[in-house]
Formats: C-alpha cells, structure tokens, sequence
C-alpha cells in the first residue's frame, strides 16, 4: 500500500510546476487533482451513517493538515461518504483518500454520494488526503477504524464510481479489466470444466440481485457432466472441506492434436481439488490446485472409429501407448500467472500395434508413449460486468513417436520425432447476466489448428443444462503431413448434459 500511494504521489507531482516544500502541501496537489479531475477510473465512493458503537470508536480523530480534531455525528440529516482508492495491481488493499460529511439542513433527503438538491445540503471535506496519510503512516489506530468501517461498507453497498467522463469513454476505457484475485479464474472453471468447483460466496449485496459464477445457491448433492467421449462425476461425500475429489473417464489424449476416440485409449481416474488457504479459507485471495491422476489403457477401437455417426475423418495411424496422466491447473500465486501441467508417458512397448501400414509381414507402425505441455494462463473481460470473458493460454508442449518397423515376428524401433513446440490457445465465454450460454476456443500446436465451440441449448432447471459442442481438427498449415497424421480434418459433433455445475 505505501509504494502505491508513493507511485500516485510521484505522479501527480511530476506534473507540477516545482517541488512543494513540505509533504502537506504534496497531499494538497493530490487533494486538488482528485477534486478536479474526474478520470480516474479505480476512485470510488461509498456511503456510511455512524451508530453509536461506531462513534465511540471515531471520536477526536486528530486532523495533522488542518488543525484541530474530528468526530463522527450520529444525526439522522448528516452522512458521510469515503472517498477511496480500489485495489489494483499497485495497491495491496483499498486506500482511503479522503472523507466528506454531507449534511441536509432541511432534512428534505440524505445524498451519499455528494449530489445536492439545493442550498439546504452541506458538503464538507472533514478528513482531507494529508489527514487520512498521517493517519496511515504514523501507524493510529484511527486509520484501522477507519478502514474496517469502510470494509464492512462494502460488504452491502456497491460502492459508486467518481467517474466524471461520458458513457463511451467510460466503456473504452473500461476494456480488457482482470480481477486482481480468483474471479476470472473460477468463472472460467465453473463454465468450461468437466469437474466439480465450489461456488464464489457472494457479498450480501449482490446475492439477491443475480446468480451465475458469483450467486449463491445450494449446491447439488451429486454432480455430473457427460457426452458422448467423456463422463464426470462428484457427490457431496466427497468433499472433506478444504478439498474434494472426482472420478473421470474420458477418450481423449490432451497433449496430442487428435479427435476424441481416435487415440484409442480409455483414460479413467481421479480428480482433487485442493484449496490451500493460509488461515480463513477464501476461494478468491486462495492458492487453488486441481490435480488429475489419470491411468491410460489402451483400447482397440480401430475398426469401431470410423463408424462412430458424430465422428468425422479417416482411420487413425497413431497408436497411443498405455500409462500415467498428471494433469494439473493452479490459481494465481506469488503475483504470477495462474499455470497448467500436463505429463502423460509409458512404457514404450510396440508389440501389439492396433493401426499399422503394410502387410502383416512387413507392417510399420506409429505410437506416441510421451506427451507434455506447460503454460500460463491470463484472463480479462470486456468491461466490469463481465459478460464477454476471455483467457489466453500461452506455452509449450511435447511428444515423441516412435516408428516400429515388424518383419520376420520381430521388430525395431526408433524415434522420429520429439520436438518442443509453442503452443497458443484463445478462450472466448459469453455470459450475459452471470449466465453461461455460449463459449469457442482456438488452439494452435504443431502448426494445426483446433477450433471448438459450445453453445447452451436448454436449461432443464437451474442445475440442469444441455449444451451443443462441436470441435474441428484442421490439416497441417504451412507444413507437410506427417506419416502419422490423417489427409484432411477431423471433427466431432456432440450434446453435453450437465447437472449441478451451472
């Protein structure tokens, strides 16, 4: 907090015609260009009448820049209003700026937010910008006061904004916002994981308003999402509080640029969602882990893929070998971005090829054992509500294939291919009101391009939903096929049912 308030100081006085020549006359620049200016978009104000156990506690507030002491009055015509400074990535915490007390001589209607209504209303800055600083870097219990008075505000009352521009400035600048805690993240999961994530609590203030990624509602007892190439499942007997687990089947291969069913492999087993909290839990300021033990086995689908009806594309010609998933995504933490790991490997055994070419004499086959990727993952919205939402993963990924080569009931083995390459994947969610209703995204790896999108269809109840999914798999772009790789596309069309993840 002392490096922010330090940083706005620099650079307002930067602007100014010479150095003051003490720090109060400093905090009067700063006071006269927050009055003046109307742009700042993180100043916000929000509204508070003292109680009695609140003006015992706000009594001869020492006034270091103008004299003399204040305390709060308890009057039923006289409000007052916080002047503060949100957190962002500068500031730590919210920093209070200045306080004003708004007083209705003819008690005709109290203004919390400084709009008079006529000569009857009183606006007068009782704690000014050097007050509240001296307050905070002499250590007063008086500025704690304070601030916890001004949290607990906040926890019921929506804090109005001090911007002073039109509409359309309001909404370009307000482009390409990101949550300084969990939100962006754990709206992202609620939406598009195939998994089981505790809802955000709401303040009061909003609970009553909206539901979505910050309503509260009870959750379901069990919870499940299928299609036709995956299912997921999670009941609440498996949440033991600052953690919970799930079970997964699926028949895709993540690290790879394949359709689902295609790697001819079943994939099953756990999922833990670890949410590690310092000492109150709280999904937004938390470190949070969701972890995937996954076993793969191989299954012989060859004959079965091409006649799948909402499955599209040839043969496949890469065997995917048997062995151990770790597939793990983490909030932010340490100020760096939220991250995914992805490992699969096996043992790299070649003895029973499901797809081959040639015949069965002198066949060469193709297998890919390992399979790695890592990235960052950064979030933003199109504006404070929300509604457009999106996250760009960037990294690297990795795997190897190994040719096989069979003649004579023997075979040899090499490997053909293991590079690093970048890996860049582009989310889109639209979410209207909270509410999730259409999603695509766009992955680019090994220089194919993947293209995905959902759309909800119905929402049976507000814990049921079905939703329209289709993926497409392109062609190599600006290279040449692989031996392994299809001619053309691959692409696949299906419902997704899901029931206590909205």
């Amino acid at each position: 907090m002392r490096r922010g308030i330090i940083t706005v100081l620099a650079v307002l006085l930067l602007a100014g015609s010479a150095l003051p020549q003490t720090i109060f006359e400093a905090y009067h620049k700063v006071e006269r260009k927050l009055s003046a200016d109307k742009k700042y978009l993180n100043v916000y104000a929000v509204g508070f009448q003292p109680k009695s156990e609140d003006v015992t506690a706000l009594s001869n507030i020492p006034r270091a820049e103008t004299g003399g002491k204040f305390t709060f009055r308890m009057k039923d015509n006289v409000t007052y209003q916080f002047i503060i400074l949100k957190e962002n990535y500068e500031l730590d915490s919210t920093v209070i700026l200045t306080i004003k007390e708004i007083e209705d001589k003819a008690a005709s209607g109290e203004s919390f937010f400084g709009e008079t209504t006529g000569a009857n209303i009183d606006t007068n800055i009782v704690l000014s910008f050097g007050d509240v600083q001296d307050l905070y870097f002499s250590g007063s219990p008086y500025y704690t006061a304070l601030y916890n008075v001004m949290m607990e505000r906040l926890k019921i009352e929506d804090p109005a904004s001090m911007l002073g521009i039109t509409g359309t400035e309001k909404m370009n600048k307000s482009r390409g916002i990101s949550a300084v805690d969990n939100v962006d993240f754990l709206n992202f999961q609620r939406v598009n994981s195939i998994h089981h994530y505790p809802k955000i609590q709401p303040d009061k203030k909003i609970s009553a308003r909206r539901r979505g990624g910050d309503a509260a509602s009870a959750e379901s007892e069990y919870q499940f999402d299928v299609d036709f190439s995956h299912v997921s499942f999670y009941h609440k007997s498996m949440d033991f509080g600052f953690s919970s687990v799930g079970a997964e089947i699926n028949t895709d291969a993540k690290g790879l640029n394949i359709a689902p069913y295609k790697p001819m492999a079943l994939t099953l087993g756990l999922r833990m969602f670890m949410n590690i909290a310092s000492q109150t839990p709280d999904l937004k300021k938390d470190f949070i882990l969701d972890a995937k033990v996954l076993g793969r086995v191989r299954t012989n689908l060859y004959n079965a893929v091409d006649k799948i009806p909402f499955l599209s594309g040839e043969k496949p010609m890469l065997n995917i070998g048997s062995g151990l998933i770790l597939d793990v995504t983490g909030s932010r933490a340490y100020g760096l971005p939220a991250f995914n790991l992805y490992y699969a490997g096996g043992k790299r055994d070649v003895s029973n090829p499901y797809s081959s070419i040639g015949p069965a004499d002198s066949s060469t086959a193709y297998f890919s054992f390992n399979q790695w990727e890592t990235s960052f993952s950064f979030y933003w919205n199109s504006s404070e509500e929300r509604f457009l939402r999106m996250r760009m993963d960037v990294g690297i990924g990795c795997y190897d294939v190994v040719k096989a080569v069979y003649q004579n009931n023997s075979a040899s083995k090499e490997i053909v291919y293991n590079k690093i390459k970048p890996s860049l994947t582009f989310y889109l969610n639209f979410a209207p009101q909270n509410l999730e209703f259409l999603g695509a995204s766009f992955r680019l790896y090994d220089n194919m391009l993947t293209a995905s999108m959902w759309m909800k269809i119905v929402e049976f109840s507000p814990v049921s939903s079905l939703r329209f999914e289709a993926s497409y798999i392109s062609a190599p772009i600006l290279r040449s096929q692989y031996p392994w790789e299809n001619e053309g596309g691959n692409s696949i069309v299906q419902l997704r049912y899901r029931y206590g993840l909205n």
